[in-house]
C-alpha cells in the first residue's frame, strides 16, 4: 500500500549520503551532546565528528540525524579498518532518534561544518 512504498522509499533516503544532500542544525539539547562527544573521542582513530540533521523528503516528520565522521590520515575511506571504527562507534553511543552515521568526503563536510553546532569532535 501507499504507507508502505513510503517507508521504503524514506529507508532508501535515509541509507545513502550524497554530495547534493542538504542538512540543518540537529538542535538536540546539551545533554544529548555532552553524553555523545567522550564516547566519540574513545575512538583514538577519529579526527572529526560532526552532528546534523538531514533534509528528508520521505516520512519527514521523523528527523533523520547524520554523524558524519572523519578518520586520520593513513585510514582508506572504504577500508576494512574503518568499518571496524564505524561499528565501534555505533556500539558506543545512545542517540535518541534515527542516527545514521557516515564516512564524509570534504564536500559533504563543508555542508555540515555550515551547520551551527555540528562540529562534536576535532582533532
Amino acid at each position: 500500500d501507499k504507507f508502505d512504498k513510503e517507508v521504503n522509499f524514506a529507508t532508501d533516503e535515509r541509507m545513502a549520503l550524497k554530495d547534493s544532500d542538504s542538512f540543518e542544525p540537529h538542535q538536540q539539547p546539551a545533554k544529548v551532546i555532552d553524553a555523545m562527544v567522550p564516547l566519540l573521542e574513545l575512538t583514538k582513530e577519529l579526527k572529526s565528528a560532526y552532528l546534523v540533521r538531514k533534509h528528508v523528503n520521505y516520512l519527514a516528520d521523523i528527523p533523520c540525524y547524520i554523524l558524519g565522521v572523519q578518520f586520520k590520515s593513513g585510514l582508506d575511506l572504504n577500508g576494512d579498518r574503518n568499518l571496524v571504527l564505524l561499528d565501534q562507534i555505533r556500539s558506543n553511543i545512545y542517540f535518541p532518534g534515527d542516527l545514521r552515521i557516515f564516512i564524509v568526503n570534504n564536500k559533504v563536510l563543508a555542508k555540515m561544518t555550515a551547520c551551527e553546532g555540528a562540529q562534536l569532535v576535532k582533532r
